[in-house]
């Protein structure tokens, strides 16, 4: 690469950066390298895996009056749900290049789930590859359903977000992500078809279709123009899909909601509230 074209990338590397990265936010992450370098071994500054095990220790011992039963045993098995799926460590490895591209990583990582949904679902596999694909989405999905739950269950163990406001834009991108991944189910395990129509094959029923069986199904709408087709997986899929969109509406809204008012009790600008 010659000198020119060296420094012509270095330069679009660094408009990019900027685009990505305000003023504000890198002098905050200079000053968080500074303390770092200070106090490498403070609790703010370790890593992801660290942090997910003290947190899981924390639920173990915890000395709260309510900790117990099934919710004590539900807490646990979210805490450590965190260590099967790659949302934990993408933070991990991130993390040791910086706080920001931590969560930019975290962003780009929610937004490729999603793009891979919605590739699986406008593509044409071959049928033996059908399988795979659904288990790939159920896993995806699983993830993003059980991190949900945490945020919301485990919010004596996490902290609050520096930023509710990204929150909720990531929120409503794994509800998207969610109803896709419901599409695909839809699709590949052939549940659908046209109203007064014959059982129609997964190859009849298009992925544009399909998506709009799901989102018609996650606002509760309920046009009648496509149905499930078979009683028993059909009609199951829509019961856990209705369970999951009013776990996620009714949560979530009583989670942000709380969140907003800390924020305005706090006294803060905009909406910056506690740092992870």
């Amino acid at each position: 690469m010659s000198v020119k074209k060296y420094f012509l990338f270095k330069k679009i590397n660094k408009i990019i950066y900027r685009i990505w990265v305000s003023k504000g936010a890198k002098t905050q992450e200079n000053e968080r390298n500074k303390n770092k370098k200070k106090n490498p071994n403070s609790p703010e500054y370790k890593d992801a895996i660290k942090k997910q095990c003290e947190r899981v220790m924390k639920i173990w011992g915890s000395s709260e009056e309510y900790s117990y039963g099934f919710f004590r045993i539900l807490k646990l098995l979210l805490a450590l749900s965190a260590f099967v799926f790659p949302g934990l460590y993408v933070k991990y490895l991130s993390d040791k290049i910086g706080y920001i591209y931590r969560k930019i990583s975290i962003e780009t990582y929610v937004i490729v789930k999603l793009i891979i949904a919605v590739l699986i679902l406008c593509s044409n596999f071959v049928p033996l590859l059908s399988p795979a694909l659904i288990l790939l989405t159920i896993y995806l999905m699983t993830e993003t359903i059980l991190y949900l739950l945490s945020l919301i269950l485990l919010s004596d163990v996490y902290s609050s977000p520096d930023n509710p406001g990204r929150s909720v834009v990531l929120a409503i991108i794994n509800y998207i992500e969610i109803t896709v991944d419901f599409a695909i189910l839809y699709k590949l395990l052939n549940l659908i078809q046209k109203l007064n129509m014959s059982a129609q094959t997964a190859d009849e029923i298009s992925g544009l279709e399909s998506a709009y069986f799901s989102f018609v199904v996650s606002t509760t709408a309920g046009f009648g123009d496509y149905i499930p087709n078979t009683i028993n997986q059909g009609y199951l899929l829509v019961i856990v899909h209705l369970c999951v969109v009013w776990i996620f509406v009714i949560l979530f809204m009583n989670y942000f909601i709380n969140i907003f008012n800390e924020t305005r009790k706090n006294g803060h600008k905009g909406l910056s509230i506690k740092r992870n």
